[in-house]
C-alpha cells in the first residue's frame, strides 16, 4: 500500500512540475536611493500581478482574434481591446495602467511621459541581461504636483505573435501593411526582432 501511494504521489508531482510556471527573476534597473519600505514592497507585488494579468489577457485576446479573424483584423483588436483591458485593470486596482513605447503605433495612448521615457531608455541599456526567465522592472515613489505617486514599469518583450504586425518587412504581409498604413499613418512600431523590448507596462498609483 505504501509503495502504491508513493508511486501515485510521484506521478502527481511530475504532472504538477510539468504544469508549473517557470520561476521568473525580476531585475530592478537603475540605482535605488534606499531599500523599498514594506508598503512599497506590497505595491510592487500588486504591480507585478497587474502586469501579469494584462499580459495574459492581451495575449489570449490576440490569439483568439487571429484564429477567428486573421492577422489584419487583429490590428484593431490590439489597438482597441488592449486599452479596454488596461482600463478594466485600472478600475480594479485603483491605478492608471497603460502600455508605452519609444516606438509607438498610436501616440494618443502609447506615448510615454518624461519619467517613462527615462525608464524605457534604462530598459534598452540593460536589454543584454534579458532572458526567457527574467523581467526588467523599475519602481519609484515620485513627487508630482498632485501628490506622491507609486510608479512602476515592466518590460514588454516581442513574442512570435507580435512579429506579424511589429516585425520586419519580411514578417509583415501586404494586407497587414496596408491596414497599418491606413489606420496609423504615423506608425513607428515596426522592425522588431524576437526578444526585443517592444515597450513597457506602466502603472501609476496615487499614494493616499
Amino acid at each position: 500500500m505504501h509503495i502504491i501511494l508513493y508511486i501515485f504521489f510521484l506521478a502527481n508531482l511530475s504532472v504538477a512540475d510539468e504544469n508549473a510556471e517557470p520561476t521568473i527573476q525580476y531585475i530592478q534597473v537603475g540605482v535605488k536611493e534606499r531599500a523599498p519600505s514594506t508598503a512599497e514592497e506590497i505595491l510592487i507585488s500588486e504591480a507585478r500581478l497587474v502586469a501579469k494579468l494584462l499580459k495574459k489577457k492581451l495575449g489570449n485576446t490576440l490569439k483568439k482574434s487571429i484564429q477567428t479573424s486573421g492577422v489584419p483584423a487583429s490590428i484593431k483588436a490590439c489597438s482597441e481591446l488592449a486599452p479596454e483591458i488596461a482600463i478594466d485593470l485600472s478600475k480594479q486596482f485603483d491605478a492608471k495602467v497603460t502600455r508605452v513605447s519609444l516606438k509607438h503605433r498610436n501616440p494618443l495612448i502609447g506615448a510615454p511621459d518624461s519619467w517613462e521615457q527615462l525608464v524605457l531608455t534604462e530598459f534598452d541599456d540593460n536589454k543584454a541581461i534579458l532572458s526567457s526567465n527574467t523581467i526588467l522592472e523599475k519602481s519609484a515613489i515620485v513627487n508630482e504636483p498632485r501628490g506622491f505617486y507609486f510608479r512602476y514599469m515592466q518590460t514588454l518583450v516581442v513574442k512570435p505573435v507580435c512579429l506579424s504586425c511589429h516585425g520586419r518587412k519580411s514578417d509583415i504581409t501586404t494586407a497587414v501593411e496596408s491596414r497599418i498604413e491606413k489606420n496609423y499613418p504615423n506608425d513607428i512600431a515596426k522592425n522588431y526582432d524576437l526578444g526585443d523590448i517592444r515597450g513597457a507596462i506602466s502603472i501609476k498609483k496615487l499614494i493616499k
